[in-house]
């Protein structure tokens, strides 16, 4: 604007009104900077032109006005976004607890993660104490074949191996950057735009237990507002998870006591035959 004529801009190549502003900002006898303060903290400022002389309280009382609006903009936001997470763990809340059947629990959760994130694949692997491995347990959108290779892919070594070790609560990235590794991730690629992951540890009380990951096309990753959201849904699903593993303790520790009970009777039985068949003897 500086470099331009008036008159070229008058002539119509901007619109009147920018036009007209630009003169004000030309004739300006004075300019003032007022801080926005929001919860005592600098956020912004305002900056006045001004071609007579304004009183300072006046300027500072616009300024207050304007930090107010811009605080309850902010918390509005803030309270969208709490209310779209809090719908969404509802929905797994609701999806996980209709089953104490591990299977049906993961599958139901990834069926809901997919919906939310519109999400091309996803897939929960949980640790295995004994063989050392990250066992894929559940998966939705994996090629048949991709799904079967990640089994014996999340090993020691592998960078999701590597994250699962860490204190990393969440992994970010592309897929591309990962084929090297993980050839059979074109697969899932074939024919697709760029694919982006996000994955959660999965914790049960305070052991890493396993990891969910989402795949989605498109070339935007992810936002800092889903990544949060998958470490809530996370919990959500260990919570889940754990309710299963109690409800199988408690059914496996109910048909060890019944197989007891069946013995302890079967031994009474044979007691109570064997003293039939001593008084029977004695009687004889």
């Amino acid at each position: 604007i500086v470099k331009t004529s008036f008159s070229e801009l008058m002539e119509g190549v901007w619109p009147k009104t920018l036009c007209e502003a630009v003169q004000r900002i030309a004739d300006i006898k004075s300019s003032v900077v007022a801080p926005l303060i929001i919860d005592g903290e600098p956020w912004g400022s305002l900056v006045f032109f001004l071609n007579d002389e304004v009183q300072s309280d006046i300027l500072e009382m616009i300024s207050a006005h304007c930090s107010g609006a811009i605080k309850n903009t902010i918390t509005l936001e803030k309270l969208e976004k709490r209310n779209v997470e809090l719908a969404v763990l509802n929905r797994i809340a609701n999806s996980t607890s209709r089953s104490l059947d591990i299977e049906t629990l993961l599958n139901r959760g990834l069926g809901e993660i997919l919906s939310i994130y519109h999400g091309t694949a996803a897939a929960i692997f949980l640790w295995d104490e004994e063989t050392q491995v990250l066992k894929l347990k559940a998966q939705q959108g994996m090629p048949e074949q991709m799904a079967n290779n990640l089994n014996n892919s999340i090993r020691k070594g592998s960078p999701v191996f590597r994250f699962f070790s860490s204190r990393e609560e969440l992994m970010v990235g592309k897929m591309s950057d990962y084929m090297a590794e993980f050839p059979h991730y074109a697969g899932l690629s074939a024919g697709r735009g760029p694919l982006h992951f996000i994955t959660a540890i999965i914790n049960i009380g305070s052991k890493r237990s396993g990891i969910v990951t989402l795949v989605r096309e498109g070339t935007a990753p992810f936002s800092e507002a889903e990544t949060l959201l998958l470490l809530s849904i996370s919990s959500q699903l260990a919570v889940g998870i754990e309710n299963c593993e109690l409800h199988s303790d408690v059914v496996r520790r109910m048909r060890e006591a019944e197989n007891a009970r069946a013995e302890l009777q079967e031994a009474l039985d044979r007691q109570r035959q064997v003293e039939s068949d001593l008084k029977q003897s004695e009687e004889k």
